[in-house]
C-alpha cells in the first residue's frame, strides 16, 4: 500500500519523475561536456580549451538569459551587484 508524500504543496503529493529526469539530463549533458573537454585539451591544448568552453558557456547563457522574461533592475540592486 503506497502512502501520501508529505509536501508543502497545495496541491499534495508530487511526482518524483520530473527531477529524476532533470537529473539524468544533467549527467548526460555534463558527461557529454567532459569528453568534448578531454578531446580539446589532447587536441588544442588547455588554455585554447577554456576559451572554447568559456566563449560556449557564454553563448548557451546568454540565449537561456535573452529567452525568459527581464524587467529593469531597481537601484538598489543594482548597487549589490556593484559590489
Amino acid at each position: 500500500m503506497s502512502q501520501a508524500v508529505k509536501t508543502s504543496s497545495l496541491t499534495g503529493a508530487v511526482s518524483t519523475t520530473i527531477p529524476v529526469l532533470t537529473c539524468a539530463l544533467a549527467i548526460f549533458l555534463l558527461s557529454g561536456m567532459d569528453a568534448a573537454m578531454k578531446s580539446l585539451t589532447i587536441a588544442v591544448g588547455v588554455y585554447n580549451t577554456l576559451l572554447w568552453r568559456s566563449m560556449v558557456s557564454t553563448l548557451v547563457a546568454g540565449a537561456a538569459w535573452s529567452a525568459g522574461p527581464r524587467s529593469k533592475p531597481r537601484l538598489p540592486v543594482l548597487g549589490l551587484h556593484a559590489l
